[in-house]
């Protein structure tokens, strides 16, 4: 029985989860509406939506909402933790709670065939928690690791030495700096290509390109697509409609500045049209502000976002994206390191897995 009010509002909201009320993919009622439903204060609703999120059971986007995580659906994965067997583990770190289910499924797919368990820890994407993690599991005894890393330059003192200990790990999304080491993503290169030119097939001419830090390889792989495809059909790269160091997964947004961003894209001389965003967090954003300020999404500004996260579908309007073969990586990751723990050698090998566009409803085309 729940003692504190907090504990009232969660098991509410989770009931409704499992009960199938509220099914996978779908948006929670706001702050406000749990707020009057509940009789209690935004404190108490704030908590119990963080305690949810902490246990997997939703996924709050600043400045969307929160949704119902699919990991609540039929393809649920099932995580055991190092003392609940005997045999060899592999840890999973990853920077965010679900929002990359499918990939985990892919893990615990190969995991289960090739007789090994897997731990999973979020390092909220944090380089220091990273390393802390890092540092935990070896000590624990994983017989390798998977890993999403915060950056591609933090904590390369420790992966310098796991490779000069022949230490087993596969790392997913980004290459590290400077290493020579097993990696695992989506072709960056070729989906940012393929996401601008249908674009450009819709007759847009000014397309932006926003993203986060362009240092990262997984961002500037997805911004040499961007350029090639406008290269290719003739557009010349025009580096005013660039913008980058939009962090909004690990701080929150201003909006007054991304307003002032959007009015200052879609106004002469840049004249935007479409702005490819280098993932759905930024795009979702953007939504959200464009539609603060009175600007039609897709009729005045079209929006597309790369990753295909779970809310995406649930956005007004629904966004266009690139959609990853998750469970590939995922599948791909855990065999490479399953047989490197099992042959006892390690292997450097790069594996790249196409992705695809889903249209939905954020891109208009011009006449």
């Amino acid at each position: 029985m729940a003692h504190f009010k907090y504990q009232i509002v969660y098991e509410s909201i989770l009931d409704e989860i499992r009960s199938g009320k509220i099914k996978p993919g779908e948006k929670l009622s706001d702050i406000d509406d749990l707020k009057e439903m509940h009789k209690t204060s935004s404190i108490t609703i704030n908590r119990a939506l963080n305690e949810l999120q902490i246990n997997g059971y939703i996924e709050r986007i600043k400045g969307t909402g929160s949704f119902v995580s699919h990991k609540n659906d039929k393809n649920e994965v099932h995580v055991e933790t190092a003392s609940q067997f005997s045999g060899q583990f592999i840890s999973c770190i990853i920077p965010f709670d679900s929002n990359h289910n499918s990939f985990l499924q892919g893990v615990e797919q190969v995991s289960r065939q090739r007789n090994l368990m897997f731990t999973i820890h979020n390092s909220q994407f944090s380089a220091k928690l990273e390393r802390d993690i890092l540092c935990d599991v070896r000590r624990k005894g994983a017989a390798g690791i998977i890993i999403y890393p915060v950056s591609d330059t933090e904590n390369l003192d420790l992966y310098t030495k796991m490779l000069q200990d022949d230490y087993p790990f596969v790392v997913i999304d980004r290459k590290l700096k400077s290493l020579e080491h097993s990696f695992v993503s989506s072709s960056n290169t070729k989906s940012f290509y393929d996401i601008t030119e249908y674009l450009i097939n819709k007759n847009h001419r000014k397309i932006g390109f926003i993203a986060g830090k362009m240092t990262l390889s997984s961002t500037s792989e997805r911004f040499q697509g961007y350029c090639r495809a406008l290269s290719d059909a003739g557009i010349e790269v025009d580096k005013r409609l660039v913008k980058e160091n939009f962090f909004v997964q690990t701080s929150q947004p201003n909006g007054a500045e991304i307003q002032k961003l959007i009015k200052q894209l879609i106004s002469s001389p840049l004249n935007i049209t479409a702005l490819a965003c280098a993932n759905d967090f930024i795009a979702s954003m953007i939504i959200q502000q464009s539609t603060a300020l009175g600007i039609k999404i897709p009729q005045d500004l079209s929006i597309t976002g790369f990753d295909n996260l779970d809310f995406t579908p649930y956005l007004n309007p629904p966004l266009t994206t690139i959609s990853h073969p998750f469970i590939d990586i995922g599948k791909e990751a855990a065999d490479l390191l399953a047989d490197m723990i099992q042959n006892q050698r390690i292997v450097i090998k790069t594996a790249r897995f196409p992705a695809l566009i889903i249209e939905r409803e954020s891109v208009s085309c011009l006449k």
